[in-house]
């Protein structure tokens, strides 16, 4: 008699490794909490501070940091960018408790993947965190209205597609602006200079009539939000 066929090994689950950094303990502890019994999150490990964040990123394999941005203390923007820049395949959801656009798309355009609002429901975090897992963009959904809401509001100008009088490479480098890419990343990509990324980027705020790089940053994003 015949031996049944082998079957092949099925694919195994390995829940998502989350790292949750925030300066107050019980802040961490609630979102540990509210782990737990999640089957597709694991959490790695808690940290109160930037070093002891960038340690562990470079020490594990984390898939997503949790960064709850404080004003007390080095948890600010300037750690997404340096997590990204330590291990460019992490997912970032920051919270906060600003709420305005601008701050979020400076978030996002630091490197951060979610950016939600520090008085939301449980289930929201959980929603954002399985978008992030799934490798989308997610945002606060008030905050994500406020922001299609003021590009509406400038789309309703002199221009309906301000984007139309840009170059390919311009739009290119536009869209890697929206996605949170540094100068640098564009320069190597692109494989041009630094300096000559500066210049694009200089290009485009005279172009579509932006005051600064904040603006850039945040009229690139939510581009990219909408446009997929």
């Amino acid at each position: 008699m015949l031996a049944p066929p082998k079957l092949g090994r099925e694919r195994e689950f390995r829940p998502a490794s989350v790292l949750l950094v925030s300066d107050y303990p019980l802040v961490r502890m609630g979102l540990a909490g509210l782990l737990a019994d999640q089957s597709h999150f694991v959490v790695a490990g808690q940290c109160g501070t930037a070093e002891e964040a960038l340690e562990a990123v470079g020490c594990q394999r984390i898939a997503i940091v949790v960064l709850d941005l404080s004003l007390r203390s080095d948890l600010s923007l300037e750690l997404v960018r340096d997590l990204k820049s330590a291990d460019n395949s992490l997912s970032i959801l920051v919270t906060s408790v600003h709420e305005d656009t601008l701050f979020a798309g400076m978030a996002l355009s630091a490197g951060a993947t979610a950016y939600v609002n520090k008085n939301i429901a449980p289930e929201e975090v959980l929603a954002a965190l399985h978008e992030v897992a799934a490798g989308q963009i997610y945002l606060s959904p008030h905050i994500a209205q406020r922001m299609l809401g003021k590009v509406a509001g400038v789309s309703n100008g002199k221009s309906a597609e301000p984007l139309a009088d840009l170059s390919e490479r311009e739009l290119t480098i536009f869209e890697m602006i929206g996605k949170g890419w540094t100068t640098r990343r564009i320069a190597n990509n692109l494989s041009i200079s630094i300096h000559t990324v500066e210049t694009y980027r200089e290009r485009l705020r005279t172009k579509l009539g932006i005051k600064n790089s904040a603006e850039l940053s945040f009229r690139a994003i939510v581009w990219v939000l909408m446009n997929g």
